[in-house]
């Protein structure tokens, strides 16, 4: 099995060969929520691991946490893990990570590709990118924001030529007939001095999407109107203003909104018996604010749908290296990572940490990487030898196909068999009395029974 090395959700690392297929390396760090206090961390002169506050991925900003930074390979398998301060930023790491990479594997990383998320893209990343003397290739989603919404324009040129070439699916599900087809055009840009492409992939189901969304917009503001404007106001300068809130809240929405105003008068006798020179009646005025027209808002339409159907790519690999559908294949490759830090936020590993000593929080935290280790080499090891059988095998839940199993797939198939050794003899008990599924399972984790 070739070699490869990634960074996460957050990078990935890509080795190029030409015998071979191309290994997308990647890593991430996430977080991970503490509900102790530890004051130690705010001591004078501390210098260990932080526990603190940062930007909480699971929206608890009222708990100190930490984080956790990782590199695997393409199979999501971890190579280098550190424990990180709680106030850790992606865009502080992603440089730190680099030049994890570069120490790690010397002169390895000069034939690799670095695959990050946007965050990687900002003019002071670029300096180490783009570095004379270690520069890296690099694959990444170009910012919105970034050098003068330089994506945007890009965008705007690829629908002005439209010289649009298929390309057709771009990721695993290939054969599948769900699978979303693109289209390309690639661009050669300078960025902040740099030589770069930047490659605008566009949906081909964007117009359904598009519909949808503007379809649940519409339903969203005329729940709005009725709830804001269900009862009238005393004047009419309280409906104007309500009206201008109203307009101001909904502002980026795709429709235009435009409102009337209805006055109502409302005679109303006195209580009591009107004395003779009251008058019997009272009159009084309501205004109601009522819907106008809600029409489409064609210029943000077309906007909204050209960044529904189109997602932009930035890299510094030459063409004649990867073409525009392999830079978008190693970008969606990444998504392996993902896999690995949902197996760690799980509750079964860990989540919430009730340890006070920011020692023992890393050692732990060592001991949940190693774990993680071998559940990713149970889940590689089991896919691996799977490929290798002649018939598919049936030893699934239910007698199905086992196919892609996770290794909690695995483990959970395995909690159906005890070992017990009586008298000298080892003795297979099953709950589903298929003692030959034990030896399959081990088998495909390359383990036998003779083994121990």
């Amino acid at each position: 099995m070739p070699r490869s090395f990634q960074h996460g959700s957050i990078t990935s690392f890509c080795k190029l060969q030409n015998s071979i297929r191309s290994n997308i390396p990647s890593g991430h760090y996430i977080s991970c929520l503490l509900w102790e206090i530890l004051r130690v961390c705010e001591e004078e002169n501390y210098e260990g691991l932080k526990v603190t506050y940062g930007y909480s991925k699971d929206k608890r900003p009222d708990k100190k946490q930490i984080m956790s930074g990782m590199i695997t390979n393409e199979l999501g398998l971890p190579l280098y893990t550190e424990t990180l301060d709680g106030n850790t930023a992606d865009t502080v790491w992603l440089p730190d990570a680099m030049r994890h990479f570069r120490d790690l594997f010397g002169e390895m990383y000069s034939d690799s590709i670095f695959i990050a998320d946007s965050k990687l893209v900002n003019k002071k990343n670029f300096g180490v990118l783009f570095d004379k003397t270690n520069p890296f290739s690099f694959i990444s989603r170009c910012p919105e924001k970034f050098c003068s919404r330089i994506a945007e324009k890009t965008v705007s040129e690829a629908y002005s030529l439209n010289e649009w070439e298929y390309v057709g699916p771009c990721c695993k599900d290939e054969e599948s007939k769900r699978a979303t087809k693109y289209e390309v055009q690639g661009f050669d840009k300078i960025v902040h001095g740099n030589e770069c492409r930047l490659v605008v992939f566009r949906k081909l189901d964007g117009d359904e999407r598009l519909a949808n969304e503007s379809k649940k917009e519409r339903e969203k503001i005329e729940e709005g109107i009725k709830k804001e404007f269900k009862k009238p106001f005393a004047c009419e300068a309280d409906a104007r203003k309500a009206m201008d809130e109203f307009a101001k809240k909904y502002k980026p929405s795709l429709f235009n909104v435009t409102f009337e105003i209805q006055e109502e008068t409302i005679e109303k006798r006195p209580k009591g018996r009107p004395s003779k020179s009251q008058q019997k009646l009272k009159i009084t005025s309501e205004f109601y604010v009522k819907l106008k027209s809600l029409e489409q808002n064609k210029e943000k339409m077309e906007k909204r749908h050209q960044s529904l159907e189109t997602v932009v790519l930035i890299t510094n690999v030459p063409f004649d290296t990867k073409n525009n559908k392999e830079i978008f294949q190693l970008y969606k490759n990444q998504q392996v990572v993902e896999t690995n830090f949902e197996e760690l936020k799980k509750p079964s590993m860990f989540y919430r940490i009730f340890l006070e000593k920011p020692e023992r929080i890393e050692a732990l935290l060592m001991l949940l990487h190693v774990s993680l280790l071998v559940r990713v080499l149970m889940r590689i090891t089991a896919r691996e030898n799977l490929k290798k059988e002649n018939e598919p095998l049936r030893i699934d839940f239910g007698r199905s196909i086992l196919k892609n199993p996770t290794a909690e797939k695995m483990l959970r198939l395995l909690s159906f068999h005890y070992i017990m050794t009586i008298d000298g003899k080892r003795v297979i008990i099953t709950k589903n009395g298929k003692v030959d599924h034990l030896n399959k399972l081990l088998k495909l984790l390359g383990l036998n029974l003779e083994s121990g």
